[in-house]
């Protein structure tokens, strides 16, 4: 049997695209075109009509008020466009919140994103004091104690 190896290619725009809308992503605010150069080990030139781009087809947008550059909903909402996930929120439900209410406890659906789970649903217990996690919170299998889960917060 023929071994298959997978080829490495390399397209330099399209990575320092993606470079920038990852740093603005884990940016707590607005970053200037210099800023961000800065955090990228880029020059300004080298970013700047990268950013034109991205700001022209409305990926980012750029604070009135500090000129600085953020996200806009763009990648959400082309996350949400033809998502598997809706399928699987929708099959789920029902079962979830059944089984919420059958052991009085909060129920969550997670999925492997990676080496780390990621909390996609949950059906509230029906309790008044119960334990309750936020969709999006990444926790992680313990390899050294099977079936626990430990909670990044």
């Amino acid at each position: 049997m023929k071994k298959r190896t997978t080829q490495s290619y390399s397209v330099p725009g399209l990575e320092k695209g993606l470079d920038a809308l990852e740093a603005l992503a884990s940016a707590n605010v607005s970053e200037s075109l210099t800023q961000l150069a800065r955090r990228l080990n880029r020059t300004s030139s080298e970013l700047f009509r990268m950013i034109a781009v991205l700001e022209r087809r409305n990926y980012i947008a750029r604070d009135p008020a500090s000129e600085g550059y953020h996200l806009t909903l763009k990648l959400y909402e082309l996350a949400h466009t033809h998502s598997p996930v809706n399928q699987l929120l929708k099959a789920a439900a029902v079962p979830m919140q059944e089984l919420s209410d059958t052991v009085l406890e909060s129920c969550h659906l997670c999925v492997l994103s990676g080496p780390l789970l990621t909390v996609i649903a949950q059906a509230e217990s029906p309790e008044a004091v119960r334990l309750s996690v936020e969709v999006g919170i990444r926790p992680f299998l313990s390899t050294r104690f099977p079936g626990v889960l430990w909670w990044l917060f």
